[in-house]
C-alpha cells in the first residue's frame, strides 16, 4: 500500500516539476518577444499638380502624416528599437539588439474608392523626384534610400505598383543592416502616387452625351528617421563604431617621377622639398572582424 503511495506522489511531483518548467519556458519566450516594438512611423505629405514628376522642396502644400497612417498607407518598422531625441533634426531610434524591419502597407481611403471621390489613378510616369525608375509608378511606388551624412543619399530600393491586387504585404519590404546600425545610419522612405477625383461633366460634341470632367494630384510621402545600436550585446560579439583599421603601410612614401602615370618607385632624397611627407592614411571603420 504504502509502495503504490509513494509512487503516486512521485509521479504527481513529476507531473508538478514539468509544468512548471514549461511555464517558465513559454513565459520567457513571451519575454523575448515582448521586447520587439511595432512603431507607426510619422512623416510628411506633399500634394503637387499633375506632371509634377513628384518634386517636392518647401514651396510645396504639405501636411504631416500621423502614426495612424495617410490617405494611401501606413509605414512601420519592427523590432527592439525605443524613440531618442532626434539627431540632426531626424526623428531617432536606439536599437537594443538585432536588425529591424520595415514595411509599407496600401490600405488608405484612397484604395478602391468611389469616382466621385479622391482615389488612386494610375500612373505612367517613371521618374520620381529625380530619381529614374525601371518600370511606371503604376498604382504607387516605394523608394528607400540611405545615408551616413544626411547630405549625400544612395536609392537602395525601388518598388512599383505596390497597391496592386496582387501585392503580397506579408513580408517586409526591407531589413536594416547590423552595420548601418552601428555606425549610425539615416534612413528616407519616400512613397508616390496619383489620384483622381471626377469633379463635374461637360457634353460632348453634338450633345450626343456627357464625358466626366476629372481632377489629378499627385502626392509624395517622405519618412526620414535615424537608426543607432549601441547594444552591450552587439559591441560584445566584436562589432564597434570605434574599431578602425588602417590599410596599407603609409610610411613608404615615393617618388613617381613626372608624366609617367605615377609608376616610378624612387627613393625621396633630403634635398627633396617633399621629404619627410606624409598626405594622410586610408582606414576602415565599423566592421565586425579582420
Amino acid at each position: 500500500m504504502w509502495k503504490k503511495i509513494k509512487k503516486f506522489w512521485k509521479l504527481l511531483i513529476l507531473m508538478i516539476a514539468l509544468m512548471i518548467s514549461k511555464t517558465t519556458f513559454l513565459c520567457g519566450e513571451i519575454a523575448v518577444n515582448a521586447e520587439d516594438t511595432t512603431i507607426n512611423v510619422s512623416g510628411k505629405q506633399y500634394e503637387m499638380e499633375e506632371d509634377s514628376k513628384y518634386i517636392y522642396s518647401v514651396d510645396s502644400k504639405d501636411s504631416n502624416i500621423l502614426a495612424s497612417g495617410s490617405q494611401f498607407g501606413k509605414f512601420t518598422i519592427n523590432g527592439s528599437v525605443e524613440n531618442i531625441s532626434s539627431v540632426n533634426g531626424f526623428t531617432a531610434f536606439k536599437v537594443k539588439g538585432g536588425v529591424v524591419q520595415f514595411s509599407y502597407v496600401p490600405d488608405g481611403k484612397v484604395i478602391n474608392a468611389m469616382s466621385t471621390d479622391l482615389h488612386l489613378y494610375e500612373d505612367t510616369t517613371k521618374e520620381v523626384n529625380g530619381i529614374s525608375l525601371d518600370g511606371k509608378v503604376g498604382k504607387g511606388a516605394l523608394i528607400l534610400q540611405t545615408s551616413i551624412d544626411s547630405i549625400h543619399w544612395i536609392t537602395d530600393i525601388i518598388k512599383t505598383d505596390i497597391a496592386t491586387d496582387e501585392t503580397d504585404y506579408s513580408s517586409d519590404f526591407f531589413e536594416s543592416q547590423e552595420i548601418q546600425q552601428i555606425n549610425g545610419c539615416y534612413y528616407r522612405v519616400l512613397v508616390a502616387y496619383k489620384t483622381e477625383k471626377k469633379v463635374g461633366e461637360t457634353s460632348v460634341i453634338a450633345g450626343l452625351g456627357k464625358k466626366d470632367v476629372n481632377e489629378y494630384k499627385e502626392f509624395a510621402e517622405v519618412y526620414e528617421f535615424y537608426l543607432r545600436d549601441t547594444s552591450e550585446e552587439t559591441l560584445k560579439n566584436g562589432a564597434h563604431p570605434n574599431k578602425r583599421q588602417v590599410i596599407g603601410d603609409m610610411s613608404n612614401v615615393v617618388n613617381t617621377g613626372k608624366d609617367n602615370g605615377f609608376s616610378g618607385k624612387d627613393d625621396i632624397l633630403a634635398d627633396d622639398p617633399h621629404y619627410g611627407w606624409k598626405l594622410g592614411e586610408f582606414s576602415l571603420r565599423g566592421f565586425t572582424d579582420d
